[in-house]
Formats: structure tokens, C-alpha cells, sequence
């Protein structure tokens, strides 16, 4: 029977294991910009946001949303971030503001996915 010491051991590898993978993927995944694709979709607006957002990013994604809001007429707005791999407090404070000023434009909702 093995030794419980060394059961605790392989664990503990196979876990520092999954940390050093996860790290590298984000490491990867953190080199990489934002990226944003906006669709129209009938009676509302589908923005896709992947890679980073920063304080260096935000400023552009404001204006997209913000041209989404107004521009586009539309019923309401949705913000894809299932790809994003880092969001930071800029990106909460430009959504924020999106949705502080929906009503404003007669946007009748915004949802984050």
C-alpha cells in the first residue's frame, strides 16, 4: 500500500501541473488585443468583444457601444464577453455608462453575455 505522503505528493504535482498550464494559456490568451465584432440584428445590436479590455481598449469599446446605442436605432444591445480574457475596472465603468445612458437614447435593453 502506498504511502499516504506520497499519494499527497502526486497530487500535488498533478495540481501544479494544471496551475503552470492555466498560467501559460493566460499568459497567451493576455498578449493578445481586444477585439470587437459589431452585427446588427434586426431590432438590436450584437457587439462581441474578445481578448483583453483595458484602460488602453476601453476608450474604443465606449465609442462602439455608445455608436450601437445611438446610431443604429436599435431595440437593445447586446455585449458578447464569452471570449474576453481579461476585463478590467474601465470596461465595468464603460458599461455602466452604456447602461446609465440606454434610456437616454431609447435603447430599451442591454444584457451582458
Amino acid at each position: 500500500m502506498p504511502h499516504p505522503a506520497n499519494k499527497v505528493r502526486s497530487h500535488a504535482i498533478l495540481l501544479f501541473e494544471e496551475l503552470v498550464l492555466f498560467r501559460e494559456k493566460s499568459r497567451q490568451a493576455g498578449n493578445s488585443d481586444m477585439q470587437v465584432r459589431v452585427q446588427d440584428r434586426g431590432s438590436g445590436c450584437l457587439v462581441t468583444v474578445s481578448g483583453r479590455i483595458t484602460i488602453n481598449s476601453s476608450p474604443h469599446l465606449r465609442s462602439l457601444l455608445f455608436e450601437c446605442l445611438r446610431a443604429r436605432g436599435s431595440d437593445g444591445l447586446l455585449v458578447d464577453l464569452s471570449d474576453a480574457v481579461y476585463i478590467d475596472t474601465s470596461a465595468v465603468a464603460v458599461f455602466l455608462e452604456a447602461l446609465s445612458s440606454r434610456k437616454a437614447v431609447a435603447c430599451r435593453y442591454m444584457a451582458l453575455i
